[in-house]
């Protein structure tokens, strides 16, 4: 007993000395800020960037759950006609995170290239949701853009530390964070982007090992797109449950894109779009995939720009079939689905056709294999006629 008091007079003399009150360890406990981030449009860019950046900062990162039908209904009461599918979804995005955090990113970021930027809705949005809804969290809206002449490096490090110092006071931790969330962000790009070594090896790769021919297809669409399951309508899954192969405009390798784009008669600023476009002028040219299909969310600028280029590209390459998907929240699942399965389709038996009359002239025996609604393809016998014939 004469310890403890001991102690607590220990206590009070360092309390008063160093000027501190008297508290409680339960009410010494600090509660860690919660910051929200929407599961949509720029946050398909940077994912690791940011989730790094606050979790390194000390606050509590919260997502908003995945796309649904049920999310989608919330959002389209507070959108307008006017906006696009992918904005559309994202205010569901935001009711959900309103009563559940203290801070809202929902960074103005333009992109740091001096000429080429992100989609024009990255900067106004938050304004947006600023009109549209009442009782929100602090938002936290950093802006760059590279494009202006005083937006460079400093000024992206600057905006930073702006965001850093809403959740803590300590420029040490504010640096460590940006230095390793700038590091998470490359390895995961690096993860995601193919090498021009792997395309070209996946381009070689013609055969299952069952001996069937692979249907490859090359699938376009912004980012917040193709890994949204609503405003993708799960496509890419389905596309691989058909038994079809395929790379996105996100995997291609940079290095491809840019030497695409040259080509081009005038300079493309739309980041996404070089991607989209760069990706479907490479496959137009080397006729190493067998069909190309682009998703676009319904009424989207920049992809107006790029669907048209791509049409036009297209049209001069005719062995290369192309369809251009256009989603929206009036879209039916089920009518999507039937020319998706109609696209499928058509390449396998295409691709049946060109191996029946490439074979035809080496006199070699081809099987049909038919399924419910499907068609594969697989050599039998690598017999000549006359040799069919002998073993008759």
């Amino acid at each position: 007993m004469n310890v403890i008091l001991e102690e607590e007079k220990r206590y009070f003399i360092w309390v008063i000395f160093m000027g501190k009150s008297i508290a409680t360890p339960s009410s010494k406990i600090k509660l860690r800020k919660r910051v929200g981030i929407p599961k949509g449009l720029i946050y398909y860019h940077y994912p690791e960037l940011f989730r790094i950046f606050f979790e390194e900062l000390g606050a509590e990162v919260i997502f908003s759950k995945d796309s649904s039908h049920t999310l989608l209904l919330e959002a389209l009461q507070y959108a307008s006609d006017e906006e696009c599918f992918s904005c559309k979804i994202f205010l569901g995005h935001i009711k959900d995170l309103t009563e559940k955090v203290d801070y809202l990113f929902l960074p103005k970021f333009h992109g740091t290239h001096k000429s080429e930027v992100n989609c024009p809705k990255f900067i106004g949005l938050p304004d947006v949701i600023r009109a549209v809804f009442e009782d929100l969290p602090q938002l936290l809206v950093p802006y760059h853009s590279r494009t202006k002449k005083k937006h460079r490096s400093l000024h992206l490090i600057w905006s930073a530390f702006t965001v850093g110092y809403k959740i803590t006071k300590n420029p040490i931790k504010i640096t460590r964070a940006i230095i390793r969330a700038v590091k998470a962000q490359k390895k995961y790009e690096e993860q995601i982007k193919w090498n021009e070594e792997q395309l070209h090896a996946w381009e070689l790769d013609t055969k299952s090992q069952s001996g069937l021919e692979k249907i490859k297809i090359v699938l376009l669409g912004h980012a917040y797109v193709l890994h949204d399951p609503i405003l993708s309508f799960d496509i890419p899954q389905r596309l691989r449950e058909m038994g079809v192969e395929l790379i996105t405009s996100e995997e291609m390798p940079s290095s491809i894109i840019e030497k695409q784009l040259k080509k081009l008669h005038s300079y493309l600023y739309f980041k996404e779009e070089r991607c989209i476009v760069g990706s479907a002028l490479y496959f137009l040219e080397n006729e190493t995939i067998d069909g190309i299909l682009q998703l676009i969310p319904y009424p989207c600028g920049p992809t107006a720009i790029s669907s048209e280029i791509i049409m036009r590209y297209a049209k001069k390459k005719e062995k290369i079939p192309l369809i251009q998907l256009m989603v929206d929240d009036n879209t039916g699942e089920a009518g999507l689905v039937t020319r998706l399965e109609a696209f499928v389709n058509t390449m396998k038996r295409k691709k049946l056709l060109q191996l029946q009359e490439l074979h035809k002239h080496k006199n070699l025996v081809i099987k049909q294999i038919h399924k419910v609604d499907t068609v594969e393809l697989m050599i039998v016998k690598s017999t000549s006629i006359e040799e069919e014939g002998t073993m008759k």
